[in-house]
């Protein structure tokens, strides 16, 4: 009880201390090659711009709800009873796992939160959910998880990767579309648009399955949407287009992979059954991601020997 207590009164503290402005992009990284020159500014991959709640699309909600929580405008951050389902889920593994997170939950594992799977973490997590709630409103919070969370290939935020997969301003996507883009948070990795469409155009699918049943598109709006074909627009590098994506693709690959390492990553090539390797999938995933954004706006100088 008294490390309950002290987990919650953490948790208050940390979002009584910081303001908006956590929530906003921050410093550039640097890749610079083996004589010290700057070869490339790591940003958020695009001219991609903060989007506030009343610019960014209705469809664009009514998505991201459908499929990550659909409870969002009825809880207080946190959906007890979808926790313990995850929780007796996965008891037979012989772990809790992640699970029955709200989007609020997520921001806060996003924003504030390292990677991990103790018991403490998740009741912080818990506790950071609902001082969020407390703070901020239900439309606040959805600008921030937008504005945030990882759509793979550097992009964050939801106008980033609208600009970085279609090349065009979110009030130009489709309904299909938008499903799409909100496909890929739930693993980056696994809905990677550019190395694995198929799995993204399934959960794109799936999204707008979701939106169907929860009323928020028509049967025909259904039926269209799923037989569009999705073709990435992607913007065209300017300067030294062919190095560049070469340059840095890998540079900043390995040093995603070198700050998962600092943070006491384990990687493996073989697994002993594919529940280890699914698990191992999810833990790198997330971590991945983790690091990733790290590297993208924590301001760091990244040295080659390019």
């Amino acid at each position: 009880a008294t490390e309950v207590q002290a987990l919650k009164t953490q948790a208050e503290n940390m979002v009584k201390s910081s303001d908006e402005s956590v929530f906003h992009p921050d410093q550039s990284s640097f890749i610079y090659d083996k004589d010290g020159n700057q070869l490339i500014e790591l940003t958020n991959g695009t001219d991609a711009t903060y989007c506030r709640y009343e610019d960014i699309p209705s469809e664009v909600i009514e998505a991201i709800t459908s499929i990550e929580d659909k409870k969002f405008y009825r809880h207080n951050g946190v959906d007890f009873k979808a926790i313990m389902r995850a929780v007796k889920a996965r008891l037979q593994a012989g772990k809790v796992t992640q699970g029955g997170s709200t989007i609020t939950m997520q921001l806060a594992k996003l924003m504030y939160m390292e990677p991990s799977k103790t018991w403490q973490y998740k009741v912080e997590q818990i506790f950071l959910a609902m001082e969020l709630e407390k703070r901020y409103s239900k439309e606040k919070i959805l600008e921030f998880y937008l504005n945030n969370i990882y759509f793979a290939n550097g992009y964050y935020g939801i106008d980033a990767a609208c600009r970085g997969y279609f090349n065009c301003d979110l009030k130009d996507l489709d309904i299909s579309q938008v499903a799409f883009l909100c496909a890929i948070p739930n693993s980056p990795s696994y809905y990677d648009p550019v190395t694995n469409m198929d799995h993204t155009i399934t959960r794109r699918n799936l999204i707008l399955q979701n939106m169907w049943d929860d009323g928020k598109i028509t049967q025909e709006q259904y039926y269209e949407a799923c037989k569009e074909e999705i073709t990435l627009n992607r913007p065209k590098k300017t300067k030294n287009s062919i190095v560049n994506n070469f340059v840095d693709t890998y540079t900043y690959y390995c040093a995603t992979r070198a700050l998962m390492e600092q943070e006491g990553f384990t990687f493996q090539n073989y697994f002993d059954s594919e529940e280890e390797k699914k698990t191992y999938n999810e833990e790198y995933d997330e971590l991945y991601a983790s690091c990733q954004k790290k590297l993208y706006s924590g301001g760091y100088k990244i040295y080659t020997s390019i």
